[in-house]
Parts: C-alpha cells; sequence; structure tokens
C-alpha cells in the first residue's frame, strides 16, 4: 500500500509538472495530498491497532509510527503546495474529492471494508455522490477559479 501511495503521488506530481494551466497543475498537487492524507488515515488504524494489541513500546519499535508522521508531514507540504500553486477551490475540491474515495479504496482492499448493504444505503451513497459530483461541477465553472488579469 504505502508503495502504491507514493507511486501514485510521483505520478500526480509528474503530471502536475507537465500541465500548462494553473489550475490543472493544482489540482493534480491537490489529488496528491488527498493520497496522502488517506495514506496517513490508513497508517493511523495499522498504528492505533499495533498500540492496542502490542502496548507503546511495541508501538514505537516498529516502523507505521514513523510512516504515519512522515506521511502526515508529506500530505501538509503537498496541501500547502496546492494551496499555494494556484486555485484554492481547484486545490481544495481535489483533496477533498480524493481523500474518502482513496481512503475507502484502501479500506476496502487493506482491510476488507464492505460498502453498506440495502435500498436504504445504497439510495444514501447515490444521493451522496451527487451531491459530490454536483459540487465539483459547481466549482469548476466557479468565477472564483478564474484570475483576473491586471491588464
Amino acid at each position: 500500500m504505502l508503495l502504491a501511495a507514493v507511486v501514485l503521488i510521483g505520478v500526480l506530481l509528474a503530471a502536475a509538472r507537465g500541465r500548462p494551466g494553473r489550475t490543472a497543475r493544482t489540482a493534480l498537487t491537490g489529488v496528491a495530498a488527498g493520497t496522502g492524507f488517506s495514506t496517513t488515515a490508513v497508517l493511523t488504524v495499522v498504528v492505533a491497532d499495533q498500540f492496542a494489541t502490542g502496548g507503546p513500546i511495541a508501538t514505537v519499535l516498529d516502523w507505521p509510527v514513523y510512516a504515519l508522521g512522515l506521511s502526515g508531514l508529506v500530505a501538509a507540504l503537498l496541501a500547502q503546495e496546492a494551496f499555494g500553486s494556484g486555485s484554492l477551490p481547484a486545490a481544495l475540491t481535489a483533496m477533498t474529492v480524493a481523500d474518502p474515495v482513496l481512503s475507502w479504496l484502501w479500506g476496502a482492499l487493506l482491510f476488507d471494508e464492505a460498502p453498506p448493504a440495502g435500498l436504504a444505503a445504497l439510495w444514501t451513497l447515490t444521493l451522496a455522490g451527487a451531491a459530490i459530483a454536483t459540487g465539483v461541477a459547481l466549482l469548476a465553472y466557479s468565477p472564483t477559479l478564474r484570475v483576473p488579469s491586471n491588464t
């Protein structure tokens, strides 16, 4: 999982560097930050479980607690890079969407989390997805994304 996250962040940052528009670069950097935050969430679960089962000494002597700190630091730095490199709405939208989506994906792959079953859950997930898509579309066409020219 850590290798996949590192590779994904690297690919996103490489793609961001190759984009001519500031908004696209900002959004890709925001997705990289969201990936970092989702990795931090997974490592938090791992460290908490390790602390609960092995105690504080076992936690401090094993690598996940240090990976957690590094992951949080990298995610925070990527978020600051995204915020400072362009449009705040583009960066925030990318992080806000990427973090929960990737967190759910990591949970499904690593912790055998299953989506909720039943008609009510399906309806709620559909409405939530529609709300996310609507919010992303509204932000994508928001006039705040346009940088006014000083000419």
